[in-house]
């Protein structure tokens, strides 16, 4: 049995919120593991906040770009305005 950080909140053989410690058999945690409720390590659960926190911010910050540029008129174009005429 090893120690694994919760992430996500999940039921095992009770509940476990984030921040608390697991202790699992390493092959019954893989699952968990990969679809990022678990981490192994204190280092690992930090640095995997940290990356979905940034993940999140960038795709915020995205999509307002994206409405900005949306909400923003078409700028005219001398030349073709020249050539019409």
């Amino acid at each position: 049995m090893e120690k694994f950080k919760v992430i996500r909140p999940h039921i095992g053989d009770r509940y476990y919120a984030p921040g608390e410690t697991r202790e699992i058999d390493p092959k019954r945690a893989a699952h968990l593991v990969r679809a990022g409720v678990l981490v192994a390590d204190e280092g690992a659960a930090e640095q995997a906040e940290a990356a979905r926190a940034a993940a999140e911010k960038a795709a915020a910050e995205q999509a307002e770009a994206e409405r900005a540029a949306a909400d923003k008129p078409a700028a005219k174009k001398p030349a073709a305005e020249k050539a019409a005429k």
